[in-house]
């Protein structure tokens, strides 16, 4: 309590400690901000992240290549893939063929024919107002017609809807989907996939969400320096000899 009150006493003669807290306030909003940041980034960061790629090597030749695909590091699964398109009367969605592999272990879902999986805002526009997550509608898909069951999977994308695909189907030529455990932090990623002899879909955009993630990471470390230095010159007021 003495001290408490020594300090109060020399907050209000001396000038340099009242700088001195001020420095020391902003240090602590610094280091606050810094910490809310990387918190934020480090959530983000472990969320999965998908590829979409394309090839024109065929036979040994592309199988050679996707088993060193399955190599990288962080890559979760890996599938071919098939844009189809799900009419119900005068509505239509995309929809993606997968392998039952990767739906299983990207999705958690347990692969069956007949059944089209949605996320939540395709759900909707599909199923209307329907409450039951999970509706059987008359359904034309590629060209194939019959009664679907359409259920809704939170776990994927809003706008995403899946099914299982044939191997048939599917073929030897279709693209490639590939599940990381992670965000890249760099480019290095899509550099290897090029490497490997692969195209990467939307590969733009994906080369400016790693440039976002740099450079969020370059402001936080700015942001722990200022912290850093703000808590030093509060230190360096605080012990300077002196009056005001």
């Amino acid at each position: 309590m003495n001290r408490l009150a020594a300090f109060y006493a020399r907050y209000r003669q001396e000038g340099r400690v009242k700088l001195a807290l001020v420095f020391f306030l902003l240090a602590g909003h610094l280091v606050w901000q810094a910490a809310a940041g990387l918190a934020s980034f480090a959530a983000e960061a472990r969320q999965p992240v998908e590829y979409v790629l394309d090839t024109e090597a065929q036979g040994a030749v592309r199988a050679e290549r996707i088993t060193e695909l399955r190599l990288m590091e962080g890559v979760v699964a890996v599938s071919r893939q098939k844009p189809c398109t799900l009419e119900i009367g005068s509505q239509s969605l995309n929809v993606t063929a997968l392998e039952s592999g990767y739906l299983a272990r990207c999705y958690g879902i347990a692969p069956a024919e007949g059944t089209v999986w949605l996320g939540e805002k395709a759900f909707r526009r599909i199923a209307g107002g329907e409450a039951s997550p999970s509706v059987r509608k008359l359904c034309t898909l590629d060209d194939r017609t019959g009664t679907l069951e359409l259920t809704l999977l939170k776990a994927l994308p809003d706008e995403m809807a899946v099914a299982l695909g044939a191997s048939a189907t599917l073929g030897d030529d279709a693209q490639l989907r590939v599940r990381f455990d992670g965000r890249a932090l760099s480019g290095a990623r899509i550099e290897r996939l090029e490497a490997l002899g692969f195209s990467v879909a939307d590969r733009e955009s994906l080369l400016a969400e790693e440039f976002e993630t740099r450079l969020l990471l370059t402001r936080l470390g700015y942001g722990g320096g200022a912290a850093l230095l703000a808590a030093l010159l509060g230190r360096a007021y605080l012990q300077r000899p002196g009056g005001a």
